[in-house]
């Protein structure tokens, strides 16, 4: 049985990916790094955008916070 006949596991698999890149936007986002291109990457790399955007340090040029 093929994964992609099942559609249901793929719409699953799909959205967790998706979930997954939002949280690392959202992270990043509180590091100071653009949301919109963060949640892009997120959407594109899942898992791969979060461990980076866990990894990454707060943004030197953001002034406030």
């Amino acid at each position: 049985m093929e994964f992609f006949d099942q559609p249901v596991l793929v719409a699953i698999f799909a959205t967790l990916h998706c979930m997954i890149g939002a949280f690392a936007a959202f992270i990043a986002q509180r590091k100071g790094y653009n949301f919109p291109r963060w949640l892009i990457f997120g959407l594109v790399g899942g898992t791969g955008v979060l461990l980076l955007a866990l990894w990454i340090q707060k943004n030197p040029h953001q002034r406030g916070l």
